[in-house]
C-alpha cells in the first residue's frame, strides 16, 4: 500500500531538488546498459526474489563501478539467496516482533564527513 505514495514522494523530491527519477517494477529493465544511465538505484519496499542471476551480476558490476544503492523499508526482505545483496543491505528482514513494539537499535556512523551524517554522533541509539 505504501509503494504508490513512495513513488510519488521520490518523483516530488526529484522535481524539488533537480534530479530525474524513473520508476519501474519490471526487472527486464535491470541490465548493464540501463543501469549505467543512473547515479542511484532505489529498492522501494521490494520483497522476495526480484532479479535473476544475470540481472544480479549486472547490478554487482554497477555497484563496483560506483553506482549507488538505496534500500527503503522492505528492501531488506529481498534476495535472501544472494549473499552480495545481503552485504549491500547490511542485514535481511527477520520478521516483526510479536508484540509490535518499537525496537531499540544502535547505529555506528563510519562516514562522518558526508552531509547526511556529519551532524550525527559517532554512535547513537
Amino acid at each position: 500500500e505504501s509503494i504508490g505514495p513512495g513513488k510519488e514522494a521520490l518523483l516530488k523530491m526529484g522535481q524539488q531538488y533537480g534530479f530525474q527519477v524513473d520508476t519501474t517494477e519490471n526487472a527486464e529493465y535491470f541490465h548493464e546498459d540501463t543501469l549505467k544511465r543512473y547515479s542511484a538505484v532505489v529498492f522501494l519496499n521490494t520483497t522476495g526474489d526480484v532479479l535473476n542471476h544475470i540481472q544480479q551480476a549486472d547490478f554487482e558490476r554497477y555497484i563496483q563501478a560506483g553506482g549507488a544503492f538505496v534500500g527503503i523499508h522492505a528492501a531488506s526482505d529481498t534476495e535472501y539467496n544472494w549473499p552480495r545483496f545481503g552485504k549491500l543491505v547490511g542485514a535481511w528482514f527477520n520478521g516483526h516482533p510479536s508484540n509490535h513494539t518499537v525496537q531499540a537499535a544502535r547505529f555506528n556512523v563510519f562516514i562522518t564527513d558526508h552531509p547526511a551524517t556529519k551532524k550525527l554522533a559517532d554512535v547513537w541509539d
